[in-house]
């Protein structure tokens, strides 16, 4: 499994204040159309719109919500 990258959520942040596609984004970065979307929706900020700093912070809870010590 192949996980989003801090440096993808920037790179996917900056295409969206450009207002490139979600399609563009994904070939851009070479991620599955559906991964882009999913990482878009899940991390939503309250008000709209998407912060990579945000994303990332959310990422990291989860992961850490699931990993076993």
């Amino acid at each position: 499994m192949k996980h989003i990258t801090t440096e993808q959520r920037y790179l996917i942040e900056a295409y969206l204040k450009l207002n490139k596609s979600k399609k563009f984004i994904s070939d851009e970065l070479n991620i599955h159309l559906s991964s882009v979307y999913r990482e878009i929706n899940r991390n939503k900020l309250k008000h709209g719109g998407y912060s990579a700093k945000t994303a990332d912070m959310y990422a990291k809870e989860r992961k850490d919500r699931f990993v076993t010590n």
